[in-house]
Formats: structure tokens, C-alpha cells, sequence
């Protein structure tokens, strides 16, 4: 685990910000990010709780909730190893998919990395 010199995670400090679509990713990515402890005994969810980052708190607690579930598909991986945020964290109420190798914007859509929207990205044979 990469932690600070205080014991904080990436995901404390996305909870500290209230960054609720990263910690979501986060939480997705690693879940046993929810459960670290920093120096002052506080986890994620405690941090975005203390800092009155509602809208990160439901999405903790989701992502708590769905680690007690893991069987259910929409708690788990998609197959390409696509991590999937719950609809409710992002406005408009779609799912957000982040995939290796993707990077999305608020205002366009993912594209691989490297290329823009509207090009193909060329493959060597």
C-alpha cells in the first residue's frame, strides 16, 4: 500500500475533497482502500464524513456495502477488467467504466490514451 507519512491513502484524500467520482473509481479499483486506517485511526469513509462530503459518503458506504456482496455482478469487475462505478455517483445517473488505458473527461467521452475523440488509435502486426 502507498501511503503518506500521516497513513493517508489516495482514496482518504479523494474522500477529503470530496472527489466522489475518483474515490468511487478507487474503490472499485482497490477495495481494501476502504478499510486503511490513517495515523489518526480514520478510514475513507470517516474522513469524508468529518469534511461533510456527503455525496462521497453514499458512495463509500456503497462500495462497503457491495465488498459485504461480492458475489452480485454490479459489485465485481466486468470481465475486460473494467472497473464499474454504482450509476448514483455520477450526475445524470449513468455508469461510468474505467477501463486500463482510458482516459475520460466530464464534458466527452473516454478515448484510449493517446488519441482524441473521432481518431482510431493504429494497431502493428
Amino acid at each position: 500500500e502507498l501511503l503518506d507519512n500521516d497513513g493517508n491513502s489516495c482514496l482518504h484524500y479523494a474522500a477529503e475533497r470530496g472527489y466522489s467520482r475518483l474515490a468511487a473509481f478507487l474503490a472499485a479499483l482497490s477495495s481494501p482502500l476502504l478499510t486503511v486506517q490513517n495515523k489518526n485511526g480514520k478510514t475513507c469513509l470517516e474522513v469524508a464524513e468529518e469534511n461533510n462530503r456527503d455525496e462521497t459518503v453514499r458512495v463509500l458506504n456503497r462500495f462497503m456495502q457491495d465488498g459485504s456482496q461480492r458475489s452480485t455482478p454490479s459489485s465485481s469487475p466486468s470481465r475486460s477488467g473494467a472497473a464499474t462505478t454504482p450509476a448514483s455517483s455520477r450526475s445524470g445517473g449513468a455508469s461510468v467504466t474505467a477501463s486500463p488505458g482510458t482516459v475520460e473527461s466530464p464534458t466527452k467521452p473516454a478515448t484510449a490514451a493517446g488519441t482524441s475523440p473521432g481518431s482510431t488509435a493504429s494497431k502493428s502486426a
